[in-house]
């Protein structure tokens, strides 16, 4: 298995659009906080909420498997 690491720095505020990865992604927070919206596709192709969105905190790590929308 091939795991990759990676280092992101998000500013505050800034978002990415709703997307999905092919593998599954853990995610740790070294610093503030951030929120993680999952979503269902529609029959009409639209996307609806799943559920309320995950906060990870400092410290915390999220996992999302591979084909999630978030």
């Amino acid at each position: 298995n091939k795991v990759e690491v990676m280092l992101e720095e998000w500013q505050a505020g800034s978002y990415e659009p709703a997307h999905s990865h092919a593998g599954s992604d853990a995610t740790t927070v070294i610093e503030g906080s951030m929120k993680v919206q999952f979503f269902d596709r529609a029959a009409d192709g639209s996307l609806v909420k799943r559920g309320e969105p995950l906060l990870l905190k400092k410290g915390d790590t999220g996992y999302i498997n591979g084909g999630d929308i978030h």
